[in-house]
């Protein structure tokens, strides 16, 4: 149990990087783009809790919740005005 809640940290701990680097690779789509991600950041926000009340699959709910944090990464880099200039 303690060696699956690890590799599950440390995967989502991957989720950072790989929201950063999707920024990094898609800059002039950030701001135009910001109301889908944001969009897409609420909607897997609304099925992750959904999921936690009713449904209780993890490899889902894991799914989910990394989606969430790539999407967040680029929604806080498209705010950041010297990145995406």
């Amino acid at each position: 149990m303690v060696i699956e809640i690890t590799l599950y940290v440390v995967l989502l701990l991957t989720a950072f990087p790989v929201g950063w680097a999707l920024a990094w690779f898609t800059k002039e789509e950030l701001v135009p783009g910001r109301k889908w991600l944001q969009a897409f950041a609420y909607v897997c926000l609304c099925l992750f809790v959904l999921g936690l009340l009713f449904y209780r699959n993890y490899s889902i709910l894991f799914t989910l919740f990394y989606m969430i944090i790539v999407a967040e990464m680029s929604i806080r880099k498209s705010l950041d005005k010297k990145f995406v200039e």
